[in-house]
């Protein structure tokens, strides 16, 4: 939901001066499981049609993984540049605590700081990325131009043989 669009919600609510308040939940009963599938929903309307961001909230990903995601992909974790704009820390100290000598950032620290393996890491999700490219090409032309012993469907042992055998 969009601001603009709760601020009209909010708006259209009527208060009554003489009915007590009170707290309601759709069917009476609350349940954790029903306040996190409300919590869900409302998550996937912000996110509206971004699926690689929607991908953060699978199931099979540890809650406290998905989060850490959700806020690096919001740049809403405490990187020191992040401190230093809230007037936390000073711009002294604003260094990447790997000692490589650049200003720490959440691009920085994933994406390109040496020390912490981040230009390793990318260059490495990389090769696995093109690996699952390749292997799922591979297996489609298998199926098309090849004999049907040899079509089977990609699986992350095939991902993972080319991803190593690249990695070497």
């Amino acid at each position: 939901m969009r601001v603009v669009e709760l601020l009209e919600k909010i708006q259209r609510v009527s208060l009554r001066a003489n009915i007590k308040d009170s707290w309601r939940w759709h069917k009476n009963v609350y349940t954790s499981k029903d306040a996190y599938s409300l919590i869900m929903e409302g998550l996937f309307t912000l996110v509206g049609e971004d699926k690689e961001l929607a991908a953060v909230w699978s199931n099979l990903i540890p809650l406290k993984v998905s989060v850490l995601a959700w806020r690096v992909w919001q740049n809403r974790i405490p990187t020191r540049d992040n401190l230093v704009k809230r007037g936390i820390l000073v711009d002294s100290q604003n260094s990447c605590p790997f000692g490589c000598g650049e200003e720490e950032s959440v691009s920085h620290i994933f994406f390109e700081c040496i020390s912490s393996g981040g230009k390793v890491l990318k260059d490495r999700f990389s090769v696995i990325w093109f690996a699952c490219l390749w292997t799922i090409w591979k297996r489609r032309n298998e199926k098309i131009f090849g004999t049907p012993e040899r079509c089977r469907s990609p699986n992350i042992f095939d991902i993972q043989e080319t991803s190593w055998k690249w990695l070497k």
